[in-house]
């Protein structure tokens, strides 16, 4: 019909009428409905109806969550997985498969607006959004060669990588990169050191930021990004939530974590709150940080049903997302590069399934989708 008659009907249409319309649309709609006419091309191109349909689509609808495969030999054009079902839909959420056209060791678990950050020790950093396949490349931070030397020979313990990807909360913020890690795990001083790249800046380059965190990072978890600000926990005796903001670039102790002694927590993300998961048999806890910095109980899973789901026993479990209030995604992380299997808990009948079991090595990450880019 729009092509029968050309644009001239389009065009007569009031223009908050048109935004309220496409800002409901989804993305894969909104790439097509930008041909139709100049008009609508700005519309969907201005930052500020970017903004209102990302907002749009937090509240329609729930997450949706990716596997991302992680190959040697990436596929030439983006596709999903044939190993598996490349879509399974839950209510307003879809489970998707996918590979991306670009070699990486590591994917972000954190994602901002939409858009995933993926970095490898050889071939360029990368952030992507994997909604409308827009994606650019940033350089290697100076932690990166000092890593791929110690793998080069043949070193054992070789750190691994701890990226975050965020932007600070003032409205039009600055996206980042920030890689964290401690020090002496290169033969230096006894601190978690940050690097951080400001895609906003016209340097092209990283930049540490000092003072350096007052604690060293627990090993083996990703900081967490979480309205405007990394989240991950310190490696002590007392274990802490440590937090490093993106605008003022500063580290906080955020809150003490007593009841984590003796366990193996995780942060996540749940209903937009940060939360811990902490496995003290026989149950599976998963807690919530209110407002007033204490931790209240959101969940508590019995191990005993379902930790045989996830096939290794020093796998951790760590929650995903909530689907449509009442399924909980659950997947196992275990040592570098496992298999993660993807477990939905049944809220209301109590009862586990095993959603996604992966042929290859990879990494689930949960984002609403977006027309952003950095």
């Amino acid at each position: 019909m729009l092509k029968r008659h050309g644009c001239s009907r389009v065009e007569n249409l009031n223009n908050d009428v048109v935004e309220l319309i496409l800002e409901r649309l989804p993305v894969e709609s909104l790439l097509k409905l930008k041909y139709v006419c100049k008009t609508w091309n700005s519309t969907i191109e201005s930052q500020f109806f970017k903004e209102r349909q990302w907002i749009r689509r937090r509240q329609s609808r729930g997450e949706d969550v990716l596997f991302v495969s992680i190959v040697d030999y990436p596929p030439p054009h983006l596709s999903y997985d044939e190993a598996g079902k490349s879509t399974i839909q839950f209510g307003s959420s879809v489970f998707r498969t996918v590979k991306f056209p670009f070699l990486s060791d590591a994917v972000c678990i954190s994602n901002c607006d939409g858009l995933l950050c993926f970095t490898d020790d050889v071939e360029p950093n990368v952030v992507i959004n994997p909604a409308t396949g827009w994606h650019t490349n940033f350089p290697h931070s100076r932690f990166q060669p000092l890593r791929l030397d110690m793998l080069n020979k043949g070193l054992s313990n070789v750190p691994y990588p701890k990226l975050g990807f965020g932007k600070d909360k003032l409205r039009g913020g600055t996206y980042k990169a920030v890689w964290l890690y401690n020090s002496t795990d290169f033969g230096k001083d006894d601190v978690t050191t940050c690097e951080v790249f400001d895609f906003g800046s016209s340097t092209n380059a990283w930049r540490y930021v000092l003072p350096a965190s007052p604690y060293r990072m627990l090993r083996y978890r990703e900081p967490l990004y979480f309205d405007g600000s990394l989240y991950w926990l310190s490696e002590c005796e007392e274990t802490k939530v440590l937090s490093f903001n993106l605008h003022t670039e500063t580290f906080e102790v955020i809150s003490q974590t007593p009841f984590l002694q003796k366990s193996a927590p995780a942060l996540s993300l749940l209903d937009n709150c940060l939360c811990i998961s902490v496995e003290i048999e026989p149950n599976l806890l998963i807690l919530s940080l209110s407002g007033n910095k204490t931790w209240d109980l959101m969940f508590s899973l019995d191990l005993y049903e379902c930790a045989y789901l996830f096939e290794s026993p020093t796998s951790t479990i760590i929650p995903l997302a909530i689907l449509d209030k009442d399924k909980l995604l659950l997947r196992g992380d275990g040592a570098m590069n496992n298999v993660r299997v993807v477990v939905i808990h049944d809220l209301r009948t109590k009862s586990f399934e095993v959603l996604y079991k992966p042929t290859s090595c990879g990494s689930c990450v949960c984002y609403f989708q977006s027309l952003f880019t950095v």
